[in-house]
């Protein structure tokens, strides 16, 4: 068998040409990647969810835990929505809305306790 020096390792010369091929993959694959998703939403949807989790966890209040949370909640969704999507404004914000009224709906009428799922989570 042949041994190649790659990086002050020797390898044989299969492994170097499987090492070659595992890179070419993945740089295809994070190209691929990269034009697919959207950084700007991405790192907008990272600090939404962290300042979420903050507000879960630190602020037990009755006006921002409940409604700048739930707010920031349907920013944060939109912006998970645009990251992956990559579509029109307009479809995805009103699709994102019917998604936050469904919810709010479902949690006016007590979904819920009515199909009895309160103590499963």
């Amino acid at each position: 068998m042949h041994s190649v020096a790659i990086v002050g390792c020797s390898v044989d010369t299969r492994s170097c040409y499987l090492m070659a091929l595992w890179w070419k993959f993945m740089s295809h694959s994070l190209r691929a990647i990269s034009r697919l998703i959207r950084p700007q939403y991405c790192i907008t949807g990272l600090v939404l969810f962290l300042t979420e989790l903050c507000i879960a966890l630190y602020l037990h209040d009755k006006i921002i835990r409940p409604y700048i949370g739930d707010i920031l909640v349907v920013i944060l969704i939109y912006a998970a929505a645009q990251a992956v999507l990559r579509g029109p404004v307009l479809p995805i914000a009103t699709g994102v809305l019917v998604f936050a009224l469904a919810i709010e709906v479902s949690q006016y009428f007590g979904i819920v306790r009515k199909l009895n799922l309160q103590h499963t989570g």
